[in-house]
Protein backbone atom coordinates (compact mmCIF):
# COMPACT_ATOMS: atom_id res chain seq x y z
CA UNK A 1 0.00 0.00 0.00
CA UNK A 2 1.57 3.06 -1.30
CA UNK A 3 -0.08 5.79 1.42
CA UNK A 4 -0.99 5.68 4.85
CA UNK A 5 -4.54 6.13 4.08
CA UNK A 6 -6.29 5.31 1.30
CA UNK A 7 -9.31 4.76 -0.72
CA UNK A 8 -9.42 0.85 -1.99
CA UNK A 9 -11.91 -1.13 -3.91
CA UNK A 10 -13.49 -3.85 -1.74
CA UNK A 11 -14.76 -7.92 -1.37
CA UNK A 12 -16.30 -8.75 1.61
CA UNK A 13 -16.70 -12.54 1.83
CA UNK A 14 -17.99 -15.22 4.18
CA UNK A 15 -14.37 -16.37 4.99
CA UNK A 16 -10.87 -14.63 6.25
CA UNK A 17 -7.90 -14.49 4.54
CA UNK A 18 -4.68 -14.00 5.72
CA UNK A 19 -1.26 -12.87 4.13
CA UNK A 20 0.63 -15.51 2.13
CA UNK A 21 -2.68 -17.57 1.65
CA UNK A 22 -4.37 -17.24 -2.50
CA UNK A 23 -7.96 -15.95 -3.37
CA UNK A 24 -9.07 -18.03 -6.43
CA UNK A 25 -12.19 -16.38 -7.36
CA UNK A 26 -15.50 -16.44 -9.98
CA UNK A 27 -16.55 -13.14 -10.64
CA UNK A 28 -20.34 -12.68 -12.20
CA UNK A 29 -21.94 -10.27 -10.53
CA UNK A 30 -21.87 -6.54 -12.22
CA UNK A 31 -20.72 -4.60 -9.48
CA UNK A 32 -17.57 -6.88 -8.83
CA UNK A 33 -17.19 -7.18 -12.81
CA UNK A 34 -17.13 -3.49 -13.01
CA UNK A 35 -14.21 -3.80 -9.40
CA UNK A 36 -12.27 -6.36 -11.72
CA UNK A 37 -12.43 -3.98 -14.91
CA UNK A 38 -11.33 -0.94 -12.40
CA UNK A 39 -8.46 -3.12 -10.97
CA UNK A 40 -6.91 -4.53 -14.36
CA UNK A 41 -6.86 -0.73 -15.26
CA UNK A 42 -4.75 0.33 -12.45
CA UNK A 43 -0.84 0.06 -11.52
CA UNK A 44 -0.94 -2.73 -8.70
CA UNK A 45 -4.02 -4.47 -9.71
CA UNK A 46 -5.03 -4.57 -6.20
CA UNK A 47 -8.01 -5.24 -4.45
CA UNK A 48 -8.86 -5.13 0.15
CA UNK A 49 -10.90 -8.37 0.98
CA UNK A 50 -12.48 -8.58 4.42
CA UNK A 51 -14.50 -10.65 6.37
CA UNK A 52 -18.22 -10.26 6.54
CA UNK A 53 -19.15 -10.56 10.23
CA UNK A 54 -22.91 -11.17 9.68
CA UNK A 55 -25.22 -11.27 6.80
CA UNK A 56 -24.44 -12.73 3.52
CA UNK A 57 -22.56 -11.72 0.27
CA UNK A 58 -24.99 -11.94 -1.74
CA UNK A 59 -28.17 -9.01 -1.40
CA UNK A 60 -26.37 -6.83 0.82
CA UNK A 61 -27.26 -5.42 4.65
CA UNK A 62 -23.73 -6.76 5.33
CA UNK A 63 -21.75 -6.22 8.47
CA UNK A 64 -18.15 -5.97 7.65
CA UNK A 65 -14.81 -6.55 9.58
CA UNK A 66 -12.35 -3.09 9.58
CA UNK A 67 -9.96 -5.08 9.22
CA UNK A 68 -8.46 -7.22 5.90
CA UNK A 69 -6.20 -7.43 3.71
CA UNK A 70 -4.92 -6.91 -0.11
CA UNK A 71 -5.42 -9.11 -3.09
CA UNK A 72 -3.63 -8.74 -6.09
CA UNK A 73 -4.72 -9.95 -9.29
CA UNK A 74 -1.83 -12.19 -10.22
CA UNK A 75 -4.09 -14.11 -13.48
CA UNK A 76 -7.42 -13.11 -14.75
CA UNK A 77 -9.54 -15.08 -17.45
CA UNK A 78 -12.01 -13.45 -19.24
CA UNK A 79 -14.52 -16.21 -19.45
CA UNK A 80 -17.28 -13.90 -21.46
CA UNK A 81 -20.31 -12.38 -20.94
CA UNK A 82 -19.41 -10.46 -17.95
CA UNK A 83 -17.58 -13.30 -15.90
CA UNK A 84 -13.67 -13.86 -14.88
CA UNK A 85 -11.99 -16.30 -13.42
CA UNK A 86 -9.28 -14.49 -10.87
CA UNK A 87 -6.30 -15.90 -9.15
CA UNK A 88 -5.21 -13.45 -6.27
CA UNK A 89 -2.25 -14.03 -3.69
CA UNK A 90 -2.57 -12.60 -0.29
CA UNK A 91 -0.54 -10.33 0.72
CA UNK A 92 -0.43 -6.95 3.71
CA UNK A 93 -3.08 -6.76 6.39
CA UNK A 94 -4.76 -3.18 6.72
CA UNK A 95 -7.43 -1.47 8.96
CA UNK A 96 -10.69 0.31 7.72
CA UNK A 97 -10.92 3.72 8.57
CA UNK A 98 -14.26 4.48 6.64
CA UNK A 99 -16.08 2.66 4.41
CA UNK A 100 -17.81 4.39 1.44
CA UNK A 101 -20.15 4.03 -0.42
CA UNK A 102 -20.91 0.41 -2.65
CA UNK A 103 -21.58 2.53 -6.13
CA UNK A 104 -20.61 0.66 -8.15
CA UNK A 105 -18.94 -1.60 -5.58
CA UNK A 106 -17.59 -1.53 -2.16
CA UNK A 107 -14.93 1.08 -1.21
CA UNK A 108 -13.23 1.73 2.00
CA UNK A 109 -10.54 4.28 2.87
CA UNK A 110 -8.11 2.03 4.41
CA UNK A 111 -4.23 2.04 5.95
CA UNK A 112 -1.53 -0.38 6.24
CA UNK A 113 -1.37 -2.54 9.07
CA UNK A 114 1.90 -4.08 8.99
CA UNK A 115 3.37 -6.68 11.31
CA UNK A 116 4.56 -6.14 14.35
CA UNK A 117 8.61 -6.70 14.51
CA UNK A 118 9.46 -9.93 17.00
CA UNK A 119 11.53 -12.92 16.58
CA UNK A 120 9.85 -15.91 14.27
CA UNK A 121 8.31 -18.91 16.04
CA UNK A 122 9.74 -21.87 16.23
CA UNK A 123 9.04 -25.44 15.91
CA UNK A 124 9.19 -26.27 19.36
CA UNK A 125 6.72 -22.84 19.89
CA UNK A 126 4.38 -24.60 17.14
CA UNK A 127 4.56 -28.14 18.90
CA UNK A 128 3.54 -26.58 22.59
CA UNK A 129 0.70 -24.64 21.49
CA UNK A 130 0.01 -27.77 19.64
CA UNK A 131 -0.32 -29.62 22.52
CA UNK A 132 -1.69 -27.30 24.78
CA UNK A 133 -4.85 -26.98 22.14
CA UNK A 134 -4.88 -30.22 21.55
CA UNK A 135 -5.40 -30.87 25.76
CA UNK A 136 -8.30 -28.19 25.30
CA UNK A 137 -10.09 -29.94 22.97
CA UNK A 138 -9.70 -33.90 25.08
CA UNK A 139 -10.91 -31.23 28.21
CA UNK A 140 -13.95 -30.72 26.18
Amino acid sequence: MASDSAPLAMFPLESALLPGEELPLRIFEPRYTALVRDCMRSEDRCFGVVLISRGREVGGGDERCDVGALAAIAECVDLGAGRYALRCPIGERFRVSEWLTDDPYPRAIVRAWPDEPGDPVTGGQLRDIEDRVMALFERV
